[in-house]
């Protein structure tokens, strides 16, 4: 939705994989009242489209360098984060500078990890891992 609702503004660069492509919308259907129903539906009531009318990508967008991701991909943010330092060196045209490491105590990390709904839930519930 973010890249084909900016292509017709500016070039947008891909890193990574090819993504997902969603570009339509749904919601269920179910009796949740009723343990013994067995059925639901899931109708698309909604398809996203840009400025220049396009909606064609729901077999996602191929990457301009590809990048295979990993579960490791260090500090959100920091320029040693491989994601945002491939975007950086694309940007810049080299590789960026390292950073200092924050102080100790500085960092504030989210008690809780899970779905967009359950950060609802726990909006505000920071804890400090590392007490100053």
């Amino acid at each position: 939705l973010v890249i084909t609702g900016l292509r017709p503004y500016m070039n947008v660069s891909l890193i990574g994989d090819t993504t997902e492509g969603k570009n339509l919308g749904s919601f269920s259907i179910y009796e949740e009242n009723d343990a013994r129903n067995k059925w639901g539906m899931q109708p698309i009531v909604s398809q996203t489209f840009n400025k220049l009318n396009q909606s064609d990508y729901s077999d996602g967008f191929a990457p301009n360098e590809k990048y295979l991701e990993t579960l490791h991909l260090g500090v959100l943010g920091s320029v040693e984060e491989p994601m945002l330092a491939k975007a950086m060196t694309r940007i810049l045209g080299h590789a960026p500078a390292a950073r200092k490491a924050a102080p100790a105590g500085s960092r504030t990390m989210m008690n809780k990890i899970g779905t967009s709904r359950s950060f609802k839930a726990y909006s505000g519930r920071m804890i400090d891992q590392f007490p100053r």
